[in-house]
């Protein structure tokens, strides 16, 4: 599902993790050095098999190039509460 990040607006590609079913924000477009394969429509790191051959549909998670999310901090549970109130 494709959407905005929340921190920058910038278009990603929303996924769920293929391990717990977290929500992962994915930049949009492939990239040959991502290290995250999309599988019916859940993402999941690339073995280092994976990684040794070209593939044309891996994906680097958005968190990690976006440069108002990298080393922002997450937000705690206080405000995750008080924005759940006040919605």
């Amino acid at each position: 599902m494709s959407g905005r990040c929340r921190t920058c607006g910038c278009p990603v590609v929303w996924a769920r993790s293929a391990d717990g079913g977290r929500a992962v924000a994915l930049n949009p477009i492939p990239d040959p050095h991502g290290r995250v394969l999309l599988e019916a429509g859940r993402a999941r790191p690339a073995t280092s098999e994976e990684l040794q051959r070209p593939h044309g549909w891996r994906y680097t998670i958005h968190e990690d190039t976006c440069p108002r999310c990298v080393g922002a901090p997450a937000p705690s549970a206080d405000s995750q509460q008080t924005a759940r109130r006040s919605a």
